[in-house]
């Protein structure tokens, strides 16, 4: 009970016994980011670009950084790798990072992805026109981004709700090919991509037929199985996210509901995938859901956006198994849509997050990046800002010590090269 008094000001656990997250129950309802329900606000505009040229080369390289801080986190300043109005993924090569995305040029959208090191100008791998792009603000979450060895996959709707994969050589100079492998994919929840052995695991949000479902397929040799409904027999789905170890993949899903939401979890290691597994319940997502999940001490975790104080937006923090509470990596402080993500580094994992600049939906973001040790235990934020003074939608990967934080400003995607002590 000191546990949760302490978080008081932060996450409210509804119910007097955290053990009992672990089921959905009238009596005892389960942890939330704040226990005051209202109805979601709408999401923020997208950033408004300039009309960019496409073929414009980013002025600077990412700022490299020396060595790493004994405490917390240090950022450098970020290079534009795309302009126009950009969503966008980050992953780790071998020797590099690679960013990829979908961004709007003008009247239409260009798939893209561009290699970057730090203190090196980013390469453009390739881009390719949209044959079907996404009207104007229609657009509400980020592709997927993949890397084993020389193998990158990207994977986005596009404006027809087809699930586009394209597979790529991230040392290379393209092209993207890209093919659809199925129909009905959501522009508003990202979907999920993940390598095993030879296949593609892919995992999308489907809510054409008025519920939102997941659904998933495996793609081998270029041909993509069909697709699997892995939503509970009674309920919905939404925002899947793949987390891996040595001991196998797993699928992770919500089912958000208006007060108690349940979180989901699919075995992905075989040949088929799992039966969907009841992990815990937490309450009070917003609408739509956004989440990331990670692996720290052999434990998997969400990162989710859940409603906090008098109806605001919030991020919470939860780990999967067992009783413990969920804890607040940004508290509520304004209204809107809000974006996250995760990657595993040392024990623990950083995490990052959207942070509103003020309360109202359309306020500009700034992104907030922090490290979390290996029981959730958080360290103090350093927060990013773009060239033009914003920072949303954002991304993260780590490879060794050098951690890549990928995000839009008004003009376009940008990178940035952080360092942070190990957790």
């Amino acid at each position: 009970m000191r546990v949760l008094c302490g978080l008081a000001c932060l996450l409210v656990a509804c119910g007097s016994d955290p053990a009992s997250t672990s089921a959905v129950t009238d009596e005892d309802p389960p942890p939330s980011v704040d226990p005051v329900p209202s109805p979601p606000s709408d999401p923020p505009d997208p950033p408004t670009a300039p009309d960019p040229d496409p073929s414009e080369a980013p002025a600077i390289a990412p700022e490299a950084l020396e060595g790493a801080p004994e405490e917390g986190c240090e950022v450098g300043a970020p290079t534009r790798v795309f302009t126009g109005d950009a969503w966008v993924d980050v992953a780790a090569t071998e020797d590099a990072f690679v960013v990829a995305g979908v961004s709007r040029l003008g009247d239409g959208e260009h798939a893209f992805a561009a290699s970057v090191t730090p203190g090196a100008a980013p390469r453009l791998i390739a881009r390719r026109a949209l044959e079907a792009d996404a009207m104007s603000g229609h657009r509400r979450a980020g592709p997927a981004l993949a890397i084993a060895g020389s193998r990158a996959a990207l994977l986005y709707p596009d404006g027809e709700r087809h699930l586009v994969l394209t597979v790529f050589d991230p040392s290379g100079e393209g092209p993207l090919q890209p093919r659809s492998i199925a129909e009905g994919a959501s522009l508003q929840f990202a979907p999920a991509l993940a390598w095993r052995d030879q296949a593609l695991l892919a995992a999308w949000t489907d809510q054409e037929a008025g519920g939102r479902r997941v659904f998933a397929t495996r793609v081998t040799n270029g041909r993509a199985a069909a697709p699997v409904d892995l939503s509970p027999s009674a309920g919905g789905a939404a925002s899947p996210t793949f987390v891996a170890d040595t001991d196998g993949l797993r699928l992770i899903y919500v089912d958000a509901r208006e007060a108690t939401s349940v979180i989901h979890r699919v075995d992905a290691s075989g040949d088929a995938y799992g039966a969907p597994e009841v992990l815990r319940a937490v309450s009070l997502l917003t609408d739509p859901p956004h989440a990331a999940s990670v692996r720290m001490r052999g434990a998997d975790w969400l990162v989710y956006t859940g409603i906090g104080a008098v109806a605001t937006t919030a991020v919470g923090l939860v780990a999967l198994t067992g009783s413990q509470p969920p804890t607040a990596v940004v508290s509520g402080t304004g209204y809107g849509v809000l974006y996250v993500g995760a990657a595993s580094f040392g024990d623990g994992a950083v995490i990052v997050a959207d942070v509103p600049t003020a309360a109202p939906a359309e306020s500009p973001r700034e992104v907030q990046l922090r490290t979390v040790d290996g029981s959730g235990g958080l360290q103090e934020p350093v927060t990013l800002r773009g060239p033009r003074g914003t920072a949303a939608r954002v991304r993260v990967a780590v490879r060794g010590v050098d951690i890549a934080v990928a995000f839009a400003d008004t003009d376009g995607a940008y990178v940035a090269f952080a360092r942070c002590a190990v957790p």
